[in-house]
């Protein structure tokens, strides 16, 4: 995926920021937001003994709407990528605050760390992802000009 325009990162980065990515965790959904703490996610990588996750989806590749039969498609290639290089990872759901995006569903993979999340990302046609580590909000990686 080519660089993207810097007005187009812009209207990008404000949908990504006004977004709710849930994660349907054993004990109970944790939602999460860019830039924002969550205690409740530290807590449940403290007991996986993790250290860092990225939040990856492979609905709506290039940031274009398809279909739910194509999207359901992508999102089972990507978990079944994902658990043969041995990945953990839970589902979730990427809500956007407005707009016509319908729930994406997504996974929290456990221990991935930033640079294998953007790779993973830009194989699957995200234009982003999202990641962080214990004590480290939630942030956007770019997955564009690779």
């Amino acid at each position: 995926m080519p660089a993207l325009p810097a007005a187009e990162r812009a209207r990008l980065e404000a949908a990504y920021r006004a977004t709710t990515y849930r994660i349907h965790a054993p004990q109970g959904d944790i939602d999460l937001r860019i830039g924002g703490a969550s205690p409740a996610l530290d807590a449940l990588l403290r007991e996986e003994g993790i250290y860092c996750w990225a939040i990856i989806t492979a609905w709506n590749p290039g940031s274009k709407l398809l279909d739910a039969a194509a999207n359901a498609a992508a999102q089972a290639r990507l978990q079944e990528w994902l658990s043969g290089k041995g990945y953990r990872w839970l589902p979730g759901e990427n809500l956007a605050d407005v707009g016509g995006w319908v729930a994406e569903p997504t996974t929290l993979v456990f221990g991935m760390v930033a640079a294998d999340a953007r790779s993973c990302g830009w194989h699957f046609g995200q234009v982003a992802v999202v990641t962080g580590a214990v004590q480290m909000a939630p942030q956007i990686v770019w997955c564009d000009g690779i």
